[in-house]
């Protein structure tokens, strides 16, 4: 099988975007189904214990609560698409003025507000090591590659 190590992901690229992780006042994990992503937050909480900067968990988003200074790192679309609503209501700069890291690359995400910052499975890795795997008969776990996709919104 070909797995992801949520936790471990979320946590590393974090650590190794703490230039960008610092311009914010306030880091949120956005997080409306806790048990469906157990692992992401159990990332998100030993990132939490490295830094000084306020972190937090909210199960949703009330766009009344976004401030400047607030970056979110966003598994859902939905939450996401509230986020960018508030930023361009209130004329703030996505990238600066507020973050967005969002899961999972899809096209979209390249292109509304100007690009959005992913993190994401390799998802073509995942498929060629499963097809040699299914070709060779090799039986093996192999944990998929993480990327992430810097564009302007982190």
């Amino acid at each position: 099988g070909v797995y992801q190590n949520f936790d471990k992901d979320l946590c590393s690229v974090l650590k190794n975007a703490l230039i960008q992780v610092d311009r914010y006042k306030r880091l949120y994990l956005v997080s409306p189904e806790p048990g469906r992503n157990r692992d992401i937050i159990a990332g998100f909480n030993k990132f939490s214990k490295t830094t000084k900067i306020i972190t937090g968990i909210k199960a949703g988003i009330n766009t009344a609560d976004i401030k400047k200074g607030d970056a979110f790192i966003v598994p859902e679309d939905r939450e996401l698409v509230e986020i960018i609503k508030s930023v361009e209501a209130n004329q703030w700069q996505l990238g600066k003025e507020v973050g967005i890291l969002s899961y999972n690359e899809t096209t979209l995400k390249s292109v509304i507000a100007g690009g959005i910052t992913t993190i994401t499975s390799d998802f073509r890795a995942m498929g060629k090591s499963i097809i040699e795997m299914v070709t060779s008969g090799k039986r093996e776990m192999l944990e998929n590659p993480f990327t992430v996709i810097d564009r302007k919104s982190f």
